[in-house]
């Protein structure tokens, strides 16, 4: 038997690296005036951002169905593997709640299913994905699976700056950043999640500076073994970004240097966040 690890489309991974790690993706939906799309199937991310700048009304998301999950969990136990599925924040979404009612409803006894709320979004439940998904390639049981999964939520660290606040307070997920509104003007907030919602860490004068904040914010967190930037229309920041988070993880032990990627948030996280969002993760050591 083999340990299936699933997630959610708001872990904004690169596809490709899904595949070498056998993570499948359960997708959100994006809802446009009277279209509903699936994250990451239906719509990708470049043609969300242009529909976002010439739309007068913001799109809304929703969690997958159960039935959705229950479809998914059916076609991956057929030969009796375990599933660990790992999502988005309760807090933030009710994808892990959907996840949850699936499960009770699977009658295949010769497989186990595993809902972990990874209290985390986007960068931040990717790297716990991966974590778990290196984990079981490398032959883990699911006990210890689930350890390492569980392990890794302990350890990340996410660090997001957003051009404005605009879409996360129309969205409803704002949290304790609601405090910023007030304060902003022009001023570029960095928020952290904390137990699961979003908290307000610091606020800069300017675009540039939140982006050099960002470096500084990396170098503190040291030391950390993994690493995952994503953005909004903003490749060239995020890049950077990542080039500078891989020269702080080559200071370690090449045995302890892991996954350093860069992604775009796709079409659900890209609702919330708006365009001009750079962001990144940490595994801390």
């Amino acid at each position: 038997m083999a340990i299936k690890i699933v997630t959610d489309s708001t872990a904004d991974l690169p596809k490709d690296l899904c595949e070498t790690l056998g993570i499948s993706t359960v997708p959100l939906n994006v809802q446009f005036g009277e279209t509903s799309y699936l994250d990451g199937i239906d719509i990708q991310a470049e043609e969300f951002f242009s529909m976002l700048a010439t739309s007068d009304k913001l799109p809304t998301t929703s969690q997958p169905s159960p039935g959705t999950f229950l479809d998914h969990y059916s076609s991956l136990i057929g030969n009796g593997d375990d599933i660990i599925s790992i999502h988005v924040s309760g807090k933030l979404s009710q994808t892990v709640n959907s996840a949850e009612i699936a499960k009770a409803k699977i009658e295949d006894t010769k497989s186990s299913i595993t809902v972990i709320d990874s209290q985390q979004c986007s960068a931040g439940l990717g790297l716990i994905a991966i974590a778990a998904a290196k984990a079981a390639q490398a032959g883990a049981t699911l006990q210890e699976t689930v350890a390492i999964a569980e392990e890794a939520i302990s350890k990340i660290g996410i660090f997001i700056t957003l051009d404005t606040l605009e879409y996360l307070q129309k969205g409803g997920r704002i949290g304790k950043a609601q405090a910023l509104m007030g304060s902003l003007l022009q001023m570029k907030p960095i928020l952290t999640l904390l137990d699961g919602a979003i908290h307000p860490l610091e606020k800069t004068r300017t675009r540039t500076k939140a982006i050099q904040r960002m470096y500084t914010i990396a170098e503190e967190q040291q030391p950390f073994v993994s690493a995952a930037v994503v953005h909004s229309a903003s490749k060239d920041a995020a890049l950077g970004l990542e080039q500078h988070l891989e020269s702080l993880i080559k200071s370690l032990p090449q045995e302890e240097q892991g996954t350093v990627y860069t992604n775009s948030i796709g079409p659900v996280v890209g609702t919330h966040g708006g365009p001009g969002v750079v962001g990144f993760a940490i595994l801390r050591k």
